[in-house]
């Protein structure tokens, strides 16, 4: 695929998944239970990649799918990285989830949507 072609497609992906993110960040702040809120940041960012061409294969596990997704949207591991560990403790701990954990996952979110608009008007400056 020509360089310019992957730009474009990888800059499109970024819009429309920092705009699905805006409705997710919204209804996740406000949700009454932490782990479920938690849960449902993540779920969340996998409907929103799903919905940009970057589903979820049945073999990832959560920090290999994270890895695949970085490289897609170019973004940096940070953002997701917190989400993801967050992810995994209210996923798979026994351990009680509150609500610095669910801000945490909404605090996440709000980065990797605010990077994606980053790296879009990164990108329309080089094209200018």
């Amino acid at each position: 695929m020509p360089k310019t072609t992957r730009e474009a497609e990888r800059r499109g992906r970024r819009i429309v998944l920092a705009g699905l993110l805006d409705d997710a960040i919204t209804r996740l702040r406000e949700h009454p239970d932490p782990r479920e809120a938690t849960i449902a940041a993540w779920a969340r960012l996998e409907t929103a990649l799903e919905a940009v061409g970057i589903p979820r294969l049945r073999s990832d596990t959560p920090s290999s799918y994270l890895r695949r997704v970085l490289e897609e949207v170019e973004a940096s591991a940070a953002a997701v990285e917190g989400l993801t560990r967050a992810y995994e403790r209210a996923m798979f701990s026994p351990h009680r989830v509150d609500r610095a954990t669910q801000m945490e996952s909404v605090d996440a979110l709000v980065a990797v949507r605010d990077e994606l608009r980053v790296l879009d008007r990164a990108g329309e400056a080089v094209r200018a």
